[in-house]
């Protein structure tokens, strides 16, 4: 069948699409070529890295721009201070290299952001009403999930690019039940996000990061988590995503499977 006028045009929009961003990917590495040769410069004249002040005059003069083009300000804040961010990285490897003798951790290389963090709660209902009401965040998503021995209620909640995840056991023998009775309510793990998790994962195995499980696989989410540190009391999710902040319910069940068989929380 020959393709409709609409189909036409949609391709066509897509090819556009494609083209912008091989240009916005040619500029990106173009401005990065820069940084290399200003660290160079700053490097041969005996000048300093770049200081906190001029990175905040660059992100504001893109602030200022996008207002002019009618873009979304923040957007283009969180957008210019990652670019800049990776540059003063590039400046800063380039002028103070690392010892040879230092083995840079895969995490060091590939650590992105934190991607949220899991908030042990009492009052699954209470805890909703205080993080919209007086914080403004809003639910993006809430569902029960049942494991192999206990149960629990999730709700994911966000503002902004800010995501946290509230959790409650919904019997006396959960998991999360179990965690509040001994630490309190409170950050039961955090989330990292990293941009290749299997090197992470393998990483974190040579540095004996007493991993809780192997790497858990869900539609576009990949993560492997560790057991709780007793000095710290933290316990760390390392994930890899192609989604958007969206939340695998099997990926949840198989933590929370993995603690219960352990016996820890």
């Amino acid at each position: 069948m020959p393709e409709t006028t609409e189909l036409t045009e949609l391709k066509e929009l897509q090819q556009g699409l494609d083209e912008i961003d091989q240009a916005l990917l040619q500029t990106l590495e173009k401005r990065f070529e820069l940084c290399r040769k200003i660290a160079a410069a700053k490097l041969a004249n005996n000048i300093g890295v770049t200081q906190p002040p001029e990175l905040d005059e660059a992100v504001d003069r893109c602030a200022s721009v996008a207002k002019e083009l009618k873009l979304d300000a923040g957007f283009v804040k969180r957008f210019c201070r990652l670019i800049v961010d990776k540059s003063c990285k590039i400046e800063r490897e380039l002028m103070s290299p690392e010892e040879p003798t230092i083995a840079s951790s895969e995490l060091a290389k590939r650590g992105v952001r934190i991607d949220h963090a899991a908030i042990a709660v009492r009052d699954l209902d209470a805890a909703i009403e205080t993080f919209t009401k007086q914080y403004g965040f809003r639910v993006m998503d809430r569902r029960p999930v049942v494991g192999s021995k206990s149960g629990m209620e999730v709700a994911a909640i966000e503002a902004g690019d800010l995501t946290l995840v509230l959790v409650m056991g919904t019997d006396p023998q959960s998991n999360v039940t179990r965690y509040i009775e001994n630490y309190g309510p409170g950050i039961q793990h955090l989330a990292l996000l990293v941009d290749g998790l299997s090197e992470v994962h393998a990483d974190l195995k040579e540095r004996h990061s007493n991993l809780l499980t192997d790497i858990v696989k869900g539609p576009g989410l990949r993560q492997t988590f560790t057991r709780r540190d007793s000095n710290t009391g933290m316990q760390f999710e390392f994930l890899e995503r192609s989604n958007i902040n969206e939340f695998e319910e099997d990926n949840i069940r198989k933590l929370y499977d993995a603690m219960d068989n352990e016996d820890v929380y």
